[in-house]
């Protein structure tokens, strides 16, 4: 079963979001840091693969709208 495409954009846009903090390092564990990388990573490839079987997060083809 693929993941729902507006719940993987959500995550992936809160994981980009924190790691363009500028506190991320002073609250968060090397391991830590590394977990969100590699679920980020995760999340990006699971999108690709959606698109091409299923179909377009809602934010996106309502045209970026947040």
């Amino acid at each position: 079963a693929l993941m729902d495409p507006n719940a993987n954009l959500t995550e992936m846009l809160r994981l980009a979001e924190r790691f363009t903090e500028d506190d991320y390092e002073g609250d968060a564990s090397e391991a830590a840091y590394q977990v969100n990388a590699e679920r980020l990573a995760e999340l990006v490839l699971a999108l690709d693969e959606i698109v091409r079987g299923g179909f377009l997060p809602e934010r996106w083809r309502a045209g970026g709208a947040r």
